[in-house]
């Protein structure tokens, strides 16, 4: 029997009710190029295509040995990154390399990366925020007071100690937060509300610190923040199925609720419920005055 004929013999076995694994045990044992040749308008063709490109895709190569990489030393691959020699390719092993180096080849590679172009700053500001080192603190700190990057500034805020970020409090909030740069401050300092972007950040920042408020300042600042809410979605033309969906209501629920401000999240819910056919028709400013004063 010809080739032909056994593709022929499996593609009508493939055709009619047949068993699976017999089909592959089958089809695994012809020629692939040869059953790629079949005409496609013989019978059970495509079942039996299947079943080639099932194999094709389970092939299991994992027992094939892989060649472990050959680095070169570190210094020779800076060297070649710091002349500009494959300068892409050095940098891609140097980034890949970096959690498994020597603490000597570490520091060598970080402040490299820290001294050269901003991509691959910031690239070292991320790494080092999931993989933070305090011998780089000083070199994080100069490259913030050059930069205002809020890559670095976000380094800060996490790492850095209190001195430096009560010193450096205005300069943090304008590049990155000043609600993580001041949550990180004891709670009896002054909160500066010229910094705080919004009323959402001023709640979240009395949570963090475990500062108190009355329900009454409670919901005056959800009140303001709503209205915000609403006035910024108007003039851009952004929608919105409900007051809880609204930009930053979600941190104020949370904040809320580390408050222990119960019964202005019950009130909350009340206007959400009442303002749901507004929101529903887009028409949001008709929702304002049913807010509580």
């Amino acid at each position: 029997m010809t080739t032909k004929d056994q593709i022929l013999k499996v593609c009508e076995y493939a055709s009619g009710e047949h068993s699976t694994k017999v089909l592959c045990a089958m089809v695994n044992a012809l020629p692939r190029e040869k059953i790629l040749d079949t005409s496609r308008r013989v019978n059970g063709i495509f079942e039996v295509l299947d079943i080639l490109s099932y194999l094709d895709r389970s092939k299991d190569d994992s027992l094939i040995p892989k060649p472990a990489p050959l680095y070169r030393p570190v210094t020779r691959v800076l060297r070649d990154f710091n002349t500009g020699k494959n300068k892409a390719q050095c940098r891609k092993e140097l980034q890949a390399r970096l959690l498994y180096m020597t603490a000597l080849d570490k520091k060598r590679v970080i402040y490299t990366f820290l001294e050269s172009s901003k991509t691959d700053r910031i690239w070292t500001f991320n790494h080092l925020y999931k993989n933070w080192d305090p011998r780089f603190m000083k070199a994080v700190e100069s490259m913030f007071e050059m930069f205002h990057e809020a890559e670095a500034a976000k380094l800060i805020c996490r790492y850095d100690t209190v001195e430096y970020i009560r010193e450096n409090l205005v300069e943090l909030s304008v590049a990155y937060s000043y609600l993580d740069a001041r949550r990180r401050l004891p709670a009896d300092e002054p909160i500066d509300r010229e910094l705080i972007k919004g009323n959402w950040e001023y709640l979240m920042l009395l949570a963090y610190l475990g500062l108190p408020i009355t329900k009454k300042e409670a919901r005056s600042e959800l009140a303001s923040q709503i209205r915000f809410e609403i006035d910024s979605i108007t003039v851009a033309s952004q929608y919105y199925d409900s007051v809880l969906e609204l930009p930053h209501i979600r941190q104020m629920v949370w904040a809320l609720g580390r408050l222990k401000m119960i019964e202005v999240l019950f009130e909350l819910l009340d206007f959400e419920r009442r303002s749901l056919p507004m929101f529903k028709a887009r028409e949001y400013s008709k929702a304002l005055p049913l807010l509580w004063d």
